[in-house]
């Protein structure tokens, strides 16, 4: 039986502009806050039940906001009763300057330079249910006790997280971190038709809250007087080993993507180093025996020689990225470490792009960037590019899977920037319609970048 802890959590930060604000019948005042953290613009609202901490702000304050997540019962119009989730803020304060600590004190803290937007949160709790409606989404529900009252909270799980969240069992301890993602009508076909809240948490991060292991006890190896006396001996032999790795590695034209051939390359050096450990000790043995002077100069001969040949056995070809061969570049898979950082980078490039298109698309009311069309070339080509080179790329072992619905989602979201380009070009005005199809295109492969960084 695994023993865990009980972790109790409900945070959620929310920093933006306040965009406006009324006051409600029951003397509670709704803010809504427009926050545009992570490059994504989202009309986050937010309740207070204590109006004297809300009425004091205007509209266009910089405001930082710690409140947490609770259930309220409403009713609709067929006088039915329903649990609706809310943000309820617990305190509100004016964003600082960053200088704010080094500034003289007759400076106001206020005004220009204020801190970036922000839009995170942390749940940690009991789970009670865990619901998944389709094969896309998993909804997670927590139960997180403060005092006499407890707070039912539902996250939102996508890709690699709604895998993890069917594989929780109920009464499990678990820590989740999330974000708030107000809900338009594509995502609430995504998600479910069910859904009433004008917002969902979605899942970043999600941990199963465990007893940490005792660390074992390391093992010192001990060496006999003899070993560590070779040993010695054979210290500078160490340098010209890295030494030869570097000048092999240089020689290949694509470096980056050698690094597994590389570690190759030095298992098959150790392992030689290894079969030649006997025939040296038996060796150094016969010469303490006779006493004999030797010297320094034929040894390493032996020895770099012995190296050449290793490093000559498991040399490595690598091939240029071309996806319509079929054909992996490299001839071994990389490693998960080796992988994911790879993917990771690829990824960026395709968030970076989608992002500054996205806000020509927000702000296409005011009028068309006159060199939106060279723009949205450029980006399609690095797309296509970058896509390339992620099909054309080894996965490691068992991230075959994850392989094709990265390249899935990359090709959804270059197809979507070249028909924003077409709409360029014809010479539409409205591009809004596109903004919400980047910021899903761009949460779909956020969430795939999470799932590498596991």
């Amino acid at each position: 039986m695994e023993n865990t802890k009980t972790v109790l959590k409900n945070e959620i930060h929310i920093a933006g502009t306040v965009v406006s604000m009324r006051m409600e019948e029951r003397g509670n005042c709704i803010l809504v806050i427009r926050s545009n953290a992570e490059r994504q613009i989202r009309n986050i609202q937010l309740r207070f039940y204590d109006i004297n901490q809300a009425i004091i702000f205007r509209v266009g304050d910089h405001v930082r906001i710690a409140g947490h997540m609770q259930n309220r019962r409403t009713q609709d119009a067929e006088g039915n009763y329903h649990s609706t989730p809310t943000i309820v803020g617990d305190s509100i304060a004016v964003s600082k300057r960053r200088l704010t600590q080094i500034l003289d004190e007759s400076i106001p803290e206020q005004g220009g330079g204020a801190q970036a937007d922000e839009n995170w949160g942390v749940l940690a709790g009991i789970v009670t249910s865990i619901r998944t409606p389709t094969d896309k989404v998993t909804f997670l529900n927590i139960r997180i006790p403060s005092g006499r009252r407890d707070y039912n909270c539902r996250v939102t799980c996508l890709g690699r997280f709604q895998r993890a969240a069917a594989n929780l069992k109920e009464g499990e301890n678990v820590a989740v971190s999330c974000y708030v993602s107000v809900l338009d009508d594509t995502q609430r076909e995504k998600i479910g038709k069910a859904v009433r809240a004008l917002f969902a948490q979605i899942c970043s991060l999600m941990e199963k809250v465990t007893k940490p292991r005792k660390p074992r006890k390391s093992r010192q190896k001990v060496f006999s007087q003899k070993k560590r006396r070779i040993m010695t001996r054979m210290s500078p032999l160490i340098p010209l080993l890295f030494q030869q790795i570097r000048k092999q590695a240089l020689t290949l034209s694509l470096r980056k993507r050698c690094k597994r051939q590389i570690v190759i390359m030095k298992s098959g050096i150790l392992r030689t180093i290894r079969h030649m450990w006997k025939p040296l000790m038996l060796r150094c043995s016969i010469h303490f025996r006779e006493r004999r002077t030797i010297t320094m100069k034929r040894q390493p001969k032996i020895i770099i020689a012995c190296l050449v040949m290793a490093v000559g056995l498991t040399s490595c070809t690598v091939t240029p990225a071309d996806p319509s061969t079929g054909k992996y570049a490299t001839q071994y898979p990389q490693t998960t470490l080796e992988y994911s950082i790879y993917i990771n980078k690829q990824i960026t490039v395709f968030v970076n792009e989608l992002s500054t298109r996205l806000n020509q698309a927000v702000h296409s009311t005011d009028g068309v960037y006159e060199n939106e069309t060279e723009a949205t070339e450029q980006s399609i080509q690095l797309l296509q590019e970058t896509l390339d080179n992620v099909t054309a790329m080894q996965p490691s072992v068992g991230k075959e899977d994850d392989r094709l619905s990265l390249i899935t989602a990359m090709q959804t979201a270059l197809d979507h920037m070249k028909e924003y380009k077409e709409s360029v070009e014809s010479g539409e005005t409205d591009l809004t319609n596109y903004s919400h199809i980047f910021e899903t295109d761009i949460n779909v492969l956020t969430g795939m970048a999470s799932l590498y960084n596991q």
